[in-house]
């Protein structure tokens, strides 16, 4: 075992045994078993997770993730029948969603995609928790793959196994009192949650972690600084904060940069009947329209120096004036924007403000490029592909390995944008089922570019000025719109 899955391991445990803690303590059970079951859907590589507990004759849902909704009465059936089988084996069971078909149990349901959000084919994990040898509840994880003889590998099974040992001691002494606490107790899967990251796909560690600062910062009222390449997703998240915010306003976007200039008062702050020409009537403008709700300012980098002051006055003051208006308009909202520039850098070159800066980076979400998070493009493809085939009324075409293989070893310089038109031609060239042939890329595939570090572009910037003054200092302060001492500071740091 390399050092990295000796940590990750190690990681994993301490992340079970501290939940575990949690329950046996009766602290706030309904937290504890979210963290639980968190940390066993990443060490499983699972998409859903469910933990059962005993009751008497019964067995009772104790918590829920990654479902939009509380899991349908059949999917639950489903899962609560394979609990039933665990209890009577003894042990632990991993099966592909065909397999359910040939069992008697389930020949009444027909299918194994009870609740229609799982349009591949599903491997289903259950774990039996048993204390004093009397069954005391299970852990359920399903995951959708492309092909049908994808199922859990031995070292998923083991982490399976381990969550459920993990939990042994904590079921087992679960009151009544904590076990109606936890049921009570809103889910990290609470409908408005689940529903507003759940277009947030993908496994990686990078997208989990966007999903999680979603979760953490969404009724915030503090302005959001979405950072990423192009075709990365930036609007995703805008529109997942407003819903998990639960704003009654409405969702707002535009692209700033491409507003003329000659109409970007009345875009921004409306106009009165009659303020020019062609005004006939009165039209409220964006900071309006957003009221109540999130305005989403995309590609705030290339925003003129002029919209960029307009911008900062509105978030400093609440306060828009329509064009023809004497009155001011208190406005409220949730301000995203976006940009795929380093905005200091473009604060350093004298395009963007230094003020706007400070106000729009209150809370940061990072997006990684696509060829930085490959796990995450079968995810994306499989939900891209399903959508496509609901829309046409036609079952989702299965993925071969080679398929995979391919898009995984592509370099994405346009990202998921990129993906999903790679995928759309596929789906319009296949008509069914499709292979490697039908994936075809804009350009042959490069090598992604190592980025830059924004060390290395700050000594290129002041490189560059130094020598277009000769070496001089204050002319290149003046320039650069800092003091001296900034500039002889990182000439010196730089050693240029």
């Amino acid at each position: 075992m390399s050092t990295d899955e000796r940590m990750s391991t190690h990681h994993f445990h301490a992340r079970l045994l501290d939940a575990s803690e949690q329950l046996v303590l009766h602290d706030n059970p309904g937290n504890a078993l979210d963290g639980f079951l968190d940390a066993t859907l990443q060490r499983v590589e699972g998409e859903r997770a469910m933990i059962f507990v005993r009751r008497g004759s019964k067995l009772a849902l104790l918590r829920y993730r990654n479902f939009a909704t509380p899991p349908e009465a059949e999917r639950l059936r489903i899962a609560s029948e394979l609990v039933e089988i665990v209890f009577e084996v003894g042990t632990g069971l991993v099966l592909l969603e065909q397999d359910l078909r040939d069992n008697h149990r389930f020949q009444e349901a027909g299918t194994a995609r009870g609740d229609g959000e799982l349009a591949y084919p599903v491997t289903f994990g259950v774990a039996p928790i048993f204390a004093q040898r009397r069954p005391v509840g299970a852990i359920y994880v399903d995951m959708r793959k492309a092909h049908d003889d994808a199922s859990f590998d031995e070292k998923q099974r083991e982490a399976l196994r381990r969550a459920a040992a993990q939990a042994k001691p904590a079921l087992a002494r679960l009151t009544e009192q904590a076990i109606e606490e936890a049921q009570r107790a809103p889910s990290v899967a609470d409908p408005l949650l689940a529903r507003a990251v759940a277009p947030i796909l993908g496994v990686s560690a990078e997208t989990r972690a966007v999903r999680e600062t979603v979760g953490r910062i969404a009724t915030s009222d503090k302005t959001v600084l979405v950072l990423g390449a192009s075709g990365t997703g930036k609007e995703l998240i805008a529109r997942a904060l407003h819903v998990a915010s639960g704003r009654t306003g409405a969702f707002v976007a535009e692209n700033v940069a491409a507003i003329p200039e000659t109409l970007l008062d009345s875009r921004l702050f409306g106009h009165e009947k009659g303020a020019f020409t062609d005004a006939s009537r009165s039209e409220p403008g964006l900071f309006q329209l957003a009221h109540e709700g999130t305005l989403f300012l995309d590609e705030i980098g290339d925003a003129s120096l002029d919209l960029q002051a307009k911008l900062l006055r509105v978030i400093e003051t609440g306060e828009v004036r329509p064009v023809g208006s004497s009155k001011t308009v208190r406005v409220t909202f949730r301000l995203v924007a976006a940009t795929n520039k380093n905005l200091a850098i473009e604060v350093a070159k004298g395009q963007f403000l230094e003020g706007l800066l400070y106000r729009l980076g209150v809370l940061v979400v990072r997006l990684a490029p696509l060829a930085a998070r490959r796990d995450d493009i079968e995810p994306i493809a499989l939900e891209a592909l399903a959508v496509l085939a609901r829309a046409a009324g036609r079952k989702p075409p299965r993925l071969a390995p080679e398929v995979l293989e391919k898009l995984e070893h592509h370099s994405w310089p346009g990202n998921v944008r990129e993906l999903l038109h790679v995928l759309e031609v596929a789906w319009e060239l296949s008509r069914g089922d499709i292979g490697p042939e039908h994936v075809l890329f804009v350009a042959a595939p490069t090598p992604a570019k190592k980025r830059r570090t924004l060390a290395e572009r700050m000594a290129d910037l002041y490189r560059e000025v130094l020598q277009d003054h000769q070496g001089s200092v204050p002319r290149a302060a003046e320039e650069l719109e800092v003091p001296p001492s900034t500039v002889r500071r990182n000439k010196k740091r730089y050693k240029l």
